[in-house]
């Protein structure tokens, strides 16, 4: 039995709620708000004002926050948090080079769902 599990299609629409809390997260994960920006490429601005609610990312950018804090939270159960980061910003074999979090941004979470189940079956990249 894997130690990974997906959260419902719900859980990953990018809804004001699920943002709120995805920025949450990612924050503590990243220690800083311009680290956080820098790898998700959006305006430390933009994530200031998304973080207090003054404003709310479109649906790509929503979804990016989203799919990145559901990748983290399976991540973190196979590494601790600045690990799972890590392997987040690095290169990955199992996708053929590309980081897992520009993987997100291009392709969503399917390819990266692969690779996070091949790292919790013991398959390193």
């Amino acid at each position: 039995m894997s130690i990974v599990t997906w959260p419902s299609a719900q859980a990953l629409e990018p809804t004001s709620h699920n943002v709120k809390v995805a920025l949450k997260h990612l924050l503590r994960a990243w220690g800083s708000k311009s680290r956080l920006a820098a790898a998700l490429k959006v305006d430390p601005a933009d994530l200031v004002a998304w973080e207090s609610g003054n404003s709310k990312p479109g649906t790509k950018d929503g979804r990016l926050i989203v799919h990145t804090h559901v990748v983290l939270e399976q991540a973190e159960k196979i590494w601790k948090s600045n690990v799972a980061v890590d392997w987040l910003l690095g290169n990955n074999s199992y996708l053929d080079g590309v980081r897992p979090i520009d993987s997100i941004r291009v392709k969503g979470l399917r390819d990266v769902k692969g690779a996070v189940e091949s790292e919790a079956a013991g398959n390193f990249s």
